[in-house]
C-alpha cells in the first residue's frame, strides 16, 4: 500500500493531512494517509467507562446534580486531554463512557474530578447535606474499564439506559 499522491507531499511537508482527524483535527485524502498520519503522531484513542458511586450509596443525584456534575466534568476534563462520550446517572451513582490517550494519568484526573465535584456540588445543592454530612460526595473507589470487551456502541447503549425503570 501506498500514500495517494494528494496527500503524501502535505503529510509529509505540512506534517497534516486532509481528512478530519477527530483527536487531533489532522485531515487527509484517504484512510491510509488518515491513518499514518494518527499512529505517526500517538495520537491512540482508548475508551474508557468509568462508575462512580456516591458515598455509602446515599440516593441523592438527580436530573440538576447529574447535569452540573457533567458540567464539572466538561470543565476539567479538557486539561487531561480527555473527552466525554456519554453520561448517565441513576439516584446512586454515574456512567461515563470518555475517550483518552493511553499516556493520560486517569487516576489523577478521576481524583481531581471527584474532589472538585464534591466540593461544588455539595455547595451549590445544600439539600445533600441532608444525606451526606461529611466533606466527600463520592465513595473513594470507583470502577474503570477499557471498553476494548465490547463494542463502543454497545457500551453507550448501556449507559443510555441508566436510570430508567425496569418493567
Amino acid at each position: 500500500m501506498s500514500h495517494c499522491l494528494l496527500c503524501y507531499p502535505t503529510y509529509c511537508l505540512m506534517s497534516h493531512c486532509l481528512l478530519c482527524c477527530p483527536t487531533c483535527c489532522l485531515m487527509s485524502h484517504c484512510l491510509l494517509c488518515y491513518l499514518t498520519c494518527c499512529l505517526m503522531m500517538y495520537h491512540h484513542l482508548m475508551y474508557y467507562h468509568l462508575i462512580m458511586v456516591v458515598k455509602y450509596r446515599r440516593k441523592v443525584i438527580n436530573d440538576p446534580i447529574s447535569e452540573r456534575a457533567k458540567e464539572i466534568w466538561e470543565y476539567i476534563a479538557p486539561r487531561y486531554g480527555i473527552v466525554l462520550e456519554e453520561w448517565n446517572h441513576d439516584i446512586d451513582h454515574v456512567h461515563v463512557m470518555f475517550r483518552a490517550q493511553p499516556k493520560t494519568e486517569l487516576s489523577k484526573f478521576i481524583n481531581a474530578y471527584k474532589s472538585a465535584s464534591s466540593r461544588l456540588l455539595k455547595k451549590e445543592y445544600p439539600e445533600i447535606r441532608e444525606k451526606l454530612w461529611k466533606e466527600a460526595f463520592w465513595s473513594q473507589s470507583f470502577c474503570l474499564l477499557t471498553a476494548g470487551g465490547a463494542p463502543v456502541e454497545v457500551i453507550r447503549q448501556y449507559i443510555e439506559t441508566q436510570g430508567e425503570k425496569k418493567h
